[in-house]
């Protein structure tokens, strides 16, 4: 993108001059996400800087190959994983679900969290960890919708990305599998054992993400370990979907809470 730095506006490649302030355009500057580094959240990098001169650290979103189909982010040296998840249509919902009728959803492509967002890196971006059963690869948990949504303007000013919360047909569309999908009950498989951290073999706590199989997307962790907030909201509440480790969940149940609720069995996954 091309910016006016007379009105701050942002303009497609191809444009040389703003339509509104009639200036030349310039490519915006870059900082470091470098929290430890001088040019940290500091937009003073010529656009073509692929690694900061004074830590030596990637510029965030220059390790993003836009045709791979797995992406990789790093923030401070904490990595994290998205996937490819090619546009399509499905039945979303089911028939005589009352909170999640069946009916027809065409969606663009998109990229979803390979794991939900793990204590590792949600303590990188906050400086704190509101888990209750702590580990650095267990997934973050005990935050609510507005936690998240601070979360991510974070992250978003660190990586110069636009992350956001999945809306509640991207979650469901990846957890089903995309295109690929098999039909499964569960995210991944009919036998939930396999892919899912339920309340008959989790011992009633979390654990470290991706430990069982994925699904059809190679995506972790969507029908166990812990719920997932979405960005859809039904009246003043916020959908969740998933399955968590004290409850038994397949693919289309979905629930409602209240924004700021915190719970240990729910966290939250990433969508681009």
């Amino acid at each position: 993108m091309m910016r006016c730095k007379h009105c701050n506006r942002e303009h497609p490649d191809d444009y040389k001059f703003c339509p509104v302030t009639g200036k030349e355009l310039e490519q915006p500057l870059k900082a470091c996400s470098n929290p430890n580094c001088d040019n940290f959240e500091k937009s003073i990098l010529p656009a073509q800087a692929k690694f900061c001169p004074r830590c030596g650290q990637m510029i965030a979103g220059d390790d993003l190959s836009p045709e791979s189909g797995e992406t990789v982010f790093s923030v401070n040296g904490v990595e994290f994983e998205m996937v490819h998840v090619e546009g399509g249509s499905f039945d979303m919902g089911e028939e005589g679900n009352i909170l999640a009728p069946l009916h027809r959803v065409t969606l663009s492509s998109y990229h979803i969290g390979k794991y939900p967002v793990t204590q590792q890196l949600w303590e990188m971006v906050m400086g704190d960890n509101p888990s209750t059963f702590k580990g650095p690869n267990r997934p973050v948990e005990s935050v609510s919708w507005e936690d998240c949504q601070r979360f991510i303007s974070k992250l978003n000013r660190l990586t110069r990305k636009k992350f956001k919360l999945p809306t509640e047909a991207q979650w469901e569309f990846a957890a089903r599998g995309g295109n690929n999908s098999a039909g499964y009950e569960y995210s991944g498989s009919n036998d939930i054992y396999s892919v899912a951290w339920f309340e008959e073999n989790s011992g009633y706590e979390t654990y470290d993400v991706g430990e069982l199989l994925p699904n059809e997307l190679g995506i972790y962790d969507m029908s166990g370990n812990v719920f997932e907030w979405c960005s859809d909201h039904r009246s003043d509440l916020r959908v969740v979907r998933g399955g968590s480790f004290i409850y038994t969940c397949g693919v289309c149940n979905s629930y409602t809470s209240n924004p700021s609720n915190r719970s240990e069995d729910t966290g939250f996954r990433l969508c681009l």
